[in-house]
C-alpha cells in the first residue's frame, strides 16, 4: 500500500518511469490475470452463442464466420496444386472443407479408395457442381485403384458410370416424339383467312 502512495507522489513529480517500475510487480500480473479472465469469458461467449448485446448477434457472428470460411475454402480450391487427386497415402481427395462439426477440422477432405468399392450416389440440384465432383471422384478412385493394381495389391479397376437425370421432355425432344406434321401454304393461308 505504501508503494501505491509513493507511486502517486512520483507521478505528481513527473517521474512516470520510476512510478511504473514501483507498481509493476503487482500491476502487471494483476492486469494479465484480469485480461485472461475477460478473454476466457469472450471465447466462452462466442462458442456458446452468448456474444453480443442483441439476440441476433450470434447469428450475425456465425454468418460472418461462414462467409470467411467459404472464401478460404474457395481460395484453397482455386490455388494450383493444393487439391491433388490423391494424397501421398493413396486417399482420394474430395475437396476443401468449409466447416467441421464435432470433428477435427481438416482443410482438405479425403476418403480411402476402398470406400468406393461398391457404389456411390451423388445427389444435388442442378448447377451445384455434381458433375465436377463425380469426375473428380472417378479420376481419384481410378488413379488409386490402378496404382494399387500395378503394385500387385488388387484387381484392375472397372468403372461403370450411370448418369441418370430426370427431365421433363419437351415436344420434339428425343426420338420417341414424331415430328410435327408439315402444313402446306394453302392450309396456313386458309387458317389465317378465317
Amino acid at each position: 500500500m505504501q508503494d501505491y502512495g509513493d507511486a502517486w507522489r512520483l507521478l505528481a513529480a513527473g517521474a512516470i518511469l520510476r512510478a511504473g517500475l514501483l507498481v509493476a510487480p503487482v500491476a502487471v500480473p494483476a492486469g494479465l490475470a484480469i485480461g485472461g479472465l475477460l478473454w476466457a469469458w469472450r471465447i466462452y461467449a462466442i462458442t456458446t452463442g452468448l456474444a453480443g448485446i442483441t439476440a441476433s448477434a450470434p447469428i450475425e457472428f456465425d454468418s460472418r464466420q461462414w462467409r470467411r470460411q467459404v472464401r478460404a475454402a474457395r481460395g484453397r480450391a482455386a490455388a494450383p496444386g493444393t487439391v491433388p487427386l490423391l494424397t501421398r497415402g493413396g486417399q482420394v481427395v474430395i475437396g476443401p472443407v468449409i466447416r467441421a462439426i464435432r470433428h477435427k477440422w481438416p482443410p482438405i477432405l479425403t476418403v480411402p479408395a476402398r470406400s468406393f468399392a461398391r457404389h456411390s450416389v451423388i445427389i444435388g440440384s442442378s448447377g451445384s457442381g455434381k458433375t465436377n465432383l463425380m469426375m473428380r471422384l472417378w479420376a481419384g478412385w481410378y488413379a488409386a485403384t490402378h496404382t494399387s493394381h500395378l503394385r500387385g495389391e488388387g484387381d484392375r479397376p472397372l468403372l461403370v458410370v450411370l448418369d441418370c437425370i430426370r427431365r421433363t421432355r419437351r415436344p420434339g425432344q428425343g426420338r420417341t416424339d414424331p415430328p410435327p406434321p408439315a402444313r402446306s401454304r394453302s392450309a396456313a393461308g386458309g387458317h389465317l383467312a378465317r
